[in-house]
């Protein structure tokens, strides 16, 4: 069952002014509820699915993803990877940072010798073992290499999205553009990342992934949907708060 994901950060109490109080002063109580109104829809809490509401899924969390490439060798073969996306509320919406290099002292089953002697990541559906279930659960340390962070702004539809900024270079320069939007729908929220490679000599070039939530915990502390990037790769993800709230993760 999907949660609601947002609340209500405040609500209008109405009350008549007292019939002992002379004109003057039931216009001077009336001004002073229109200007407490004003303030509180410029700040976006007009009401109780006012979108200013904290996102329940702000914090850290776990991700992993397991996949197929529709268009490779073996289209039947599962591949995975992981992360740690951190959600913090800011006054004008959410900041997404991601750390694509998940730290696991625990490293079982993750990784493979390959022949020339190197470590390789491992192939299949892998799964957290106990030990490092305890790991996700205690929260894992983050990783500072190749961290990306963006800032998003709070939608009227009450989504999230990252600022575009128009690429108006010259024809021999080429611009790495990365846009990322949170779309909250009633199963949970939809995470989407498009990058977009512009040069002025040739077509743009662009990538998208997507999570699209199927379902949240009564709890809100675990999502699963369905994952796909770039119209090849199609899977499924998980996402748990980490650290855990009490009672562990859930499945």
């Amino acid at each position: 069952m999907a949660r609601s994901l947002s609340q209500s950060p405040c609500s209008a109490n109405r009350s008549e002014a007292p019939n002992f109080m002379g004109p003057g002063r039931q216009s001077a109580w009336r001004l002073c509820g229109l200007i407490v109104l004003f303030f509180c829809l410029a700040a976006g809490k007009g009401g109780p699915d006012g979108p200013s509401a904290e996102p329940e899924w702000t914090g850290d969390w776990y991700l992993l993803v397991h996949y197929r490439d529709r268009e490779g060798v073996d289209p039947g073969q599962i591949f995975w990877e992981d992360e740690v996306w951190r959600f913090v509320a800011t006054p004008g919406g959410i900041r997404w940072t991601r750390h694509p290099h998940a730290a696991f002292e625990e490293g079982a089953g993750r990784s493979i010798r390959l022949p020339s002697g190197e470590r390789g990541q491992s192939l299949g559906a892998w799964w957290p073992n106990p030990k490092q279930r305890a790991e996700i659960e205690a929260g894992l340390s983050l990783d500072p290499f190749e961290m990306k962070s963006k800032p998003l702004d709070l939608e009227a539809g009450g989504g999230y999205r990252s600022r575009s900024r128009p690429w108006g270079g010259s024809a021999s320069s080429v611009a790495f553009i990365a846009h990322w939007s949170v779309e909250q729908t009633p199963e949970g929220p939809v995470f989407r990342k498009r990058d977009t490679l512009a040069s002025g000599r040739a077509e743009s070039a662009e990538g998208e992934a997507v999570f699209h939530t199927q379902f949240v915990a009564e709890n809100g502390n675990a999502m699963r949907g369905k994952f796909r990037r770039d119209g090849r790769f199609e899977g499924e993800f998980w996402l748990w708060r980490s650290p855990a709230p009490s009672g562990g993760l859930v499945q």
